[in-house]
């Protein structure tokens, strides 16, 4: 039998021995854990498309990635300034698509979709588009039956083009978190926002320091409206910036612009509109302001409710009306109109508040 002192030695050779194989596998498992971290970061980075049960869904997943949806017809494609991966891939039959995601899982900042191409959406599933900071419709979205178009923007939402929901109804909602000069929610030129059932359009202008930062603006022919029995809400809060104009909610047309109008208007659901003027240090901070005499707020026979509230901070602004109409054509460059004209466009507006 060994002696006390050979025995102590044989038990610390085999404690070292112990301990650096101990040692030698931790090490092994953290950098086979950090590889694996490293190829996750690596597959994060790319946008990623998923086309499974007639849903295809857009993944974004870079800083400031700039996507674009644009559809001819035949197919749907998507290009983007970064690489697409996915087991979608990034070209798919139109007429095999009935539903649209677009995420933003890792809540990537600066990030883009357009919605673009020669022909327009109509999916049977309809539309959900949510943490994308811009969505820009260039194109007509329609959802059919009882689908919906659902929009939630971290920065904003404009408008170019038809979208119709179905009885699901169409929600819109720009937030204007970054502090730029950004409008929440905008629909011009033409474009109409709707739907079988109810519409609710949301918004919250950029609190950059520029001014003009609307929260819902509709403009140059641009419409929002609900037919049959749906109801129709309007919110919107002008941006938190130093400048002036911060609208709550802005309807304008220019008044050399003929024959059509910017309006939010219901068929027989109720109309609500509310607004806020930015709460920044500025002036002329509205809630509600309407524009021009082919301007208006109405309804077709539901019932209509406008609440308004002048912003400006610290006392220091001036002129923050709670709701502004503004009718009068001299201030554009535009044929005079009759007086009856005017009168009849005053009535018009004077109902809608009714």
């Amino acid at each position: 039998m060994p002696s006390n002192w050979l025995r102590k030695l044989l038990n610390r050779v085999v404690r070292s021995t112990v301990d650096e194989r101990n040692a030698s596998r931790k090490k092994s498992r953290t950098r086979t854990r950090a590889h694996s971290v490293e190829l996750l970061d690596v597959r994060l980075v790319l946008a990623a498309t998923t086309f499974n049960g007639g849903i295809l869904t857009v993944d974004l997943n870079s800083d400031n990635e700039a996507a674009i949806l644009t559809n001819d017809g035949t197919n749907i494609s998507l290009t983007s300034n970064v690489a697409i991966t996915g087991v979608g891939g990034s070209s798919f039959s139109t007429a095999n698509v009935t539903k649209i995601m677009i995420t933003n899982v890792i809540n990537k900042p600066g990030q883009s979709i357009v919605f673009a191409g020669t022909a327009a959406y109509s999916l049977s599933d309809g539309l959900a588009s949510s943490g994308v900071e811009t969505n820009t419709f260039n194109v007509g979205v329609t959802a059919t039956g009882a689908a919906s178009i659902s929009v939630t923007a971290p920065q904003s939402i404009i408008v170019n083009a038809n979208l119709t929901g179905g009885t699901g109804g169409t929600t819109l909602l720009g937030q204007g978190l970054a502090v730029l000069n950004t409008d929440g929610v905008t629909v011009q030129s033409g474009a109409v926002v709707s739907a079988t059932g109810n519409v609710s359009v949301t918004g919250q202008g950029g609190s950059g320091s520029g001014g003009n930062n609307y929260g819902v603006y509709v403009y140059l022919s641009g419409k929002i409206a609900a037919g049959g029995t749906g109801n129709v809400t309007v919110s919107g809060t002008g941006g938190s910036g130093s400048g002036d104009n911060n609208y709550g909610v802005y309807v304008y047309n220019p008044n050399n612009v003929t024959n059509i109008n910017s309006t939010i208007t219901s068929g027989a659901g109720t109309l609500t509109v509310s607004g806020t003027g930015g709460s920044g240090s500025g002036s002329l901070n509205h809630g509600v302001f309407v524009r021009g005499i082919r301007s208006a707020i109405s309804s077709g026979g539901g019932n209509v409710s406008v609440t308004g509230q002048g912003g400006g901070g610290g006392g220091s602004g001036n002129t923050n009306f709670g709701v502004y109409l503004l009718l009068s054509w001299q201030e554009e460059a535009a044929p005079r109109q009759s007086p009856a004209r005017v009168a009849l466009a005053l009535a018009a507006v004077t109902l809608a508040f009714t």
